[in-house]
């Protein structure tokens, strides 16, 4: 091995892991929750829309624009079908906090998965070049929290979606 070889390749580094790789084994249970997070927050994001915009068709139509600007196309889309609503605010905020969490799904479904170091149970992914930063280093952790997070506001979401369609129901005078 070369001397560049040498200080560019750590020995006890995996490069290129598959996932059938035993030593990153550890990972695909926080990264299959993580997915399936994601997608549970997707469909909350649509049914609240839908609610929200008393449009129920909206639910089905509606997709999500890049994670950064979801909390705007939510609120643009609201407001266009019932103007403002109480729940506003709450839902922008939860919504901000999924933008970190939409960006690390992104990095680990779309990256590639270059390298992984067993003693620190981290992967190194490397991104398209279009992004300002290449690589980015994900701890099992990390993505262990982020899954939990995903829920958290999944959850946070659908109380919301709920206080909504309780208020809706109260005005339109129905009895349950």
């Amino acid at each position: 091995m070369s001397k560049t070889e040498e200080r560019i390749f750590d020995p006890n580094h995996h490069y290129f892991p598959e996932f059938d790789d035993p030593s990153i084994v550890a990972f695909l249970i926080p990264f299959g929750r993580l997915m399936f997070g994601y997608a549970k927050l997707d469909r909350e994001i649509a049914r609240l829309v839908g609610v929200a915009a008393n449009n129920p068709v909206l639910e089905d139509k509606f997709r999500r624009a890049d994670a950064d600007k979801v909390s705007e196309q939510v609120e643009k889309t609201i407001r266009k079908h019932v103007g403002v609503i109480a729940e506003m605010q709450a839902i922008k905020d939860q919504l901000d906090l999924s933008a970190k969490l939409y960006d690390l799904r992104n990095v680990l479904a779309h990256g590639h998965w270059w390298r992984f170091d067993p003693s620190s149970e981290t992967i190194t992914i490397r991104r398209d070049r279009d992004h300002d930063v290449r690589f980015v280093d994900v701890t099992r952790i990390e993505i262990e929290q982020a899954a939990e997070q995903f829920e958290d506001i999944e959850v946070e979401i659908y109380k919301i979606r709920r206080a909504i369609e309780a208020r809706q129901i109260e005005t339109a005078g129905i009895v349950r």
